[in-house]
């Protein structure tokens, strides 16, 4: 049997998560993963916007196909639209789904929408269902990428 219990301690300085089970067969490097950034998601104070111009638009995370730093300015892309984003990049990092990856130091990239990785001499190239873009994956992210590419295949 699982039971969740909660108790609310006014004398805590900082928010404490217990986890206690007869069998040691669970990840809890998974599991404190998943919490830590869960937790970072719901306090974080900040918003995403999303600006084209003048003009605030609102996209679904889901449609985001992946963020990009150009020219100092981050931006997300979808398929068919590009808008600039007000959060750096290390800062979407604790805020997106698990299903968004760090792939460069000036990427992150939505897993749920790759077709396809091209590898040539002059990079690994990253492309997308039902869209003409592409980003480049670099050499330290590309492991990690495979792997969870394989995971979830």
């Amino acid at each position: 049997m699982k039971k969740v219990s909660i108790q609310i301690d006014q004398e805590l300085t900082e928010d404490e998560i217990l986890v206690r089970i007869n069998d040691a067969k669970l990840d809890f490097d998974a599991l404190q993963k998943v919490i830590k950034k869960e937790l970072q998601r719901q306090t974080k104070g900040q918003k995403l916007r999303f600006l084209q111009g003048e003009r605030q638009i609102f996209p679904k995370i889901s449609e985001i196909i992946f963020f990009q730093t150009q020219e100092g300015k981050v931006h997300a892309h979808s398929t068919t639209e590009e808008a600039e984003v007000n959060l750096k990049l290390y800062e979407l990092e604790e805020i997106l789904p698990e299903n968004f990856l760090r792939i460069s130091k000036s990427g992150i990239v939505n897993v749920d929408k790759i077709y396809a990785l091209s590898r040539s001499l002059t990079g690994n190239l990253l492309e997308f269902r039902h869209s003409q873009k592409s980003i480049y994956v670099s050499r330290r992210y590309l492991r990690m990428l495979e792997e969870l590419m394989e995971k979830r295949f």
